[in-house]
């Protein structure tokens, strides 16, 4: 794999974007500051020196009852096909941040943030088309966070006297020990 000498540099253009650089594996991995992101985005996809030109994938995790003060990470993979590298770009968030959509960045952000939002619940401001991608209109709550019930909120069952399928609301009762 081809070492792009300029991605390491970078810390250097950027200071008070970039918290830390990690090298593990052939690719960096950048920890960004969640508030100033937008120029450390735009500069490795338009300078001649990155040409991250390819949003790869985007996922967030649940970092629940976290002693940091984030709750959630946000990750992006992206991709250099002239210099053949990959870097990944972690962020940290709470709901007190606003998200900022990459999609005017990255056109391929669209459907990823939108899967972002419906399966954890971290709205992007600005983003074209914010709805819901995987699970019905009508699903309340985000199944991938950690504070989400693992049966869900309500049942799916078909109802034989009308011949359709509808949802009713679980009661789950608890044993308790004597």
């Amino acid at each position: 794999m081809y070492f792009n000498p300029f991605v390491k540099n970078i810390f250097y253009i950027l200071p008070s974007v970039i918290k830390k650089i990690y090298y593990y594996r052939n690719s960096f991995i950048y920890l960004l500051s969640s508030s100033y992101y937008i120029p450390f985005f735009v500069l490795f996809r338009y300078h001649s020196n990155y040409r991250y030109v390819q949003l790869l994938d985007m996922f967030s995790v649940d970092y629940y009852k976290n002693s940091s003060g984030y709750r959630y990470g946000l990750f992006y993979v992206l991709q250099s096909v002239t210099y053949n590298s990959k870097i990944f770009v972690k962020l940290f968030y709470n709901f007190k941040s606003p998200v900022i959509s990459m999609t005017f960045v990255y056109e391929s952000a669209n459907w990823l943030e939108r899967e972002v939002w419906d399966m954890m619940g971290l709205y992007f401001q600005n983003h074209p088309d914010m709805r819901r991608i995987l699970t019905d209109y009508g699903f309340k709550g985000f199944p991938l966070r950690k504070d989400f019930p693992l049966v869900g909120y309500t049942h799916l069952v078909y109802d034989y006297s009308n011949k359709r399928c509808i949802y009713k609301n679980l009661s789950l009762t608890q044993i308790q020990k004597k």
